[in-house]
């Protein structure tokens, strides 16, 4: 410290000693605070066209299904003129109609459980050809009406007997055609004209006592004597045996219905007349075979 001299030179790297220099710093005076109802409100955006769009949505759909509806029942109706058959195969209703008219116009055959029977001749106890008839299945088989099988009969469910015979050429009994319906006794029926299968013949009723070839008694008859062929001949009836009783009216709608049921193939149609009574042939017939 004694040899520190005042006036002693400093180092060079030492600056020069100048007069400092202050700048002064400026007062902030606090910012003064404004009131929250004078701050301006923000400011309001425009309206933009995307806002209108937005109220008009609900409208689209509502067009657009319309517009699809229309456009859908234009093409089914201009696509179904190509396709008859309706569209992906489905059929019109006009088809499904024509489909099922005819099958609920279809009716039930009326002899489907009936049992087929042929015609046997008295003479070669054989069936006669191209000819036969049904008979319901409560109805017994037939059986020979005396020992030489002139005809055969059995009974109808009313309690009537049914019997049937050929007649004609070659034939126990003789052709009808050309004589009076009577029974054995030579009593007239009364006769009508009539068809059977298309076979003309007559038509013969009876509400008398009388009695058959056969030897039956019987109270009220109805029958048909059929044109077959020319030389050929059937005799179908039901009666009334005497003293047995019986439901006639019942079993003459069923010989009705037995009558239709004939069928006659690969015979020629009879060229022949039936002849009715009364007539002038004096040769009479035995009916109720």
């Amino acid at each position: 410290m004694d040899n520190f001299s005042p006036d002693a030179s400093l180092p060079s790297s030492f600056p020069s000693s100048e007069p400092l220099a202050y700048e002064e710093t400026p007062i902030i005076e606090p910012a003064t605070p404004v009131s929250p109802s004078l701050q301006p409100a923000p400011p309001v955006p425009p309206k933009t066209p995307r806002a209108e769009t937005r109220q008009s949505l609900p409208i689209l759909p509502i067009v657009l299904l319309v517009v699809i509806f229309i456009l859908g029942v234009w093409l089914s109706s201009f696509l179904r003129q190509f396709f008859p058959g309706g569209l992906f195969g489905i059929p019109s209703k006009q088809q499904t109609q024509a489909t099922l008219t005819p099958i609920i116009t279809i009716s039930p055959n009326p002899y489907a459980n009936w049992k087929t029977y042929s015609v046997i001749s008295g003479t070669s106890r054989k069936a006669v050809d191209g000819v036969s008839f049904k008979l319901p299945p409560e109805v017994s088989e037939l059986f020979c009406d005396g020992v030489n099988c002139a005809s055969q009969g059995t009974y109808l469910p009313g309690g009537t007997r049914f019997t049937i015979a050929v007649r004609g050429a070659g034939q126990i009994l003789a052709d009808y055609r050309g004589k009076i319906v009577t029974d054995f006794g030579g009593r007239p029926f009364v006769t009508t004209p009539m068809t059977v299968s298309a076979r003309p013949g007559v038509g013969f009723v009876g509400d008398f006592t009388g009695s058959t070839v056969t030897g039956y008694t019987f109270t009220k008859m109805r029958g048909a004597m059929i044109s077959v062929t020319d030389t050929l001949s059937l005799e179908v009836n039901h009666f009334t045996s005497s003293g047995i009783p019986a439901d006639f009216a019942a079993d003459d709608a069923l010989f009705s219905k037995i009558l239709d049921s004939f069928v006659f193939v690969g015979l020629p149609t009879s060229s022949l007349a039936p002849s009715l009574s009364p007539t002038t042939t004096p040769t009479a017939t035995s009916s109720g075979s």
